[in-house]
């Protein structure tokens, strides 16, 4: 019996000291925290043109605008966005950047290829079209992850664009400039739907760098009563850096 007491005894001992050896993990908030908002910041280079809502007619030069008659151009963004997420795949945000369009209507190709007419009356060869905009989106992003660091990314967003200035310039027949400030005849606010499609790469948790492809339309002419029914797109990109607080 005495034995059968010692023999509980050791045993009990040794699981003692074996728990007292165990190792515990313990897990701060800190380390499971996930998070919820994060600041962005991006450029966005883009090609800019234009869709004629109507073939309108100028009945003193008698001749057609065409989207066939106008030359796209170059243009860019650059600002931030504040994002935050609602679950894992799902986020909402808003940000600030400042944008600006740019296209060219052609008057020579007009009258001389379209209309089969004599350029060498025009008193206009070339129409640049020039606006910026104080831009807000209001963004709903869809993330899924599809690999250990990458993300991919769908962000639609609606637009309001802020116009800040807009002027036509003029090229005339002696190769000489006009430029004419419209801001005034221009509307103030214009919206415009946003598509992004692109992906992320993490390379570090807090830390992620964004590419997408990005189309933009807007819903209303610049001006209403122009001599042209027109509004603008653009097509391009969207890039930059990330950061999860």
């Amino acid at each position: 019996m005495k034995k059968m007491l010692f023999a509980l005894l050791m045993s009990a001992t040794f699981a003692l000291q074996a728990q007292k050896e165990e190792k515990i993990d313990y897990y701060t908030d800190s380390d499971v925290h996930r998070s919820i908002v994060s600041l962005q910041v991006g450029y966005m280079p883009y090609y800019t043109s234009r869709r004629l809502l109507s073939q309108t007619a100028n009945p003193q030069a008698d001749y057609f605008f065409l989207n066939s008659a106008i030359t796209g151009k170059f243009g860019n963004g650059y600002g931030a966005d504040l994002l935050f997420s609602l679950n894992s795949n799902f986020q909402v945000g808003i940000g600030l950047y400042s944008t600006n369009t740019h296209y060219q209507w052609d008057f020579v190709r007009i009258v001389s290829d379209i209309q089969g007419g004599n350029p060498d009356t025009l008193a206009v060869k070339k129409w640049d079209n020039y606006s910026s905009y104080l831009t807000v989106p209001i963004q709903f992003g869809f993330v899924s992850q599809v690999a250990e660091q990458w993300w991919l990314q769908v962000y639609p967003a609606l637009e309001l664009n802020f116009l800040q200035s807009m002027k036509y310039d003029y090229v005339l027949a002696d190769n000489t400039n006009v430029i004419v400030d419209k801001t005034q005849d221009a509307r103030d606010l214009n919206m415009a739907i946003n598509f992004g499609l692109g992906g992320e790469f993490r390379p570090m948790p807090k830390l992620g760098v964004f590419v997408r492809m990005n189309f933009r339309y807007f819903f209303y002419p610049n001006i209403e009563d122009e001599i042209v029914t027109e509004v603008i797109y653009t097509l391009g990109g969207h890039l930059g850096l990330r950061y999860y607080f």
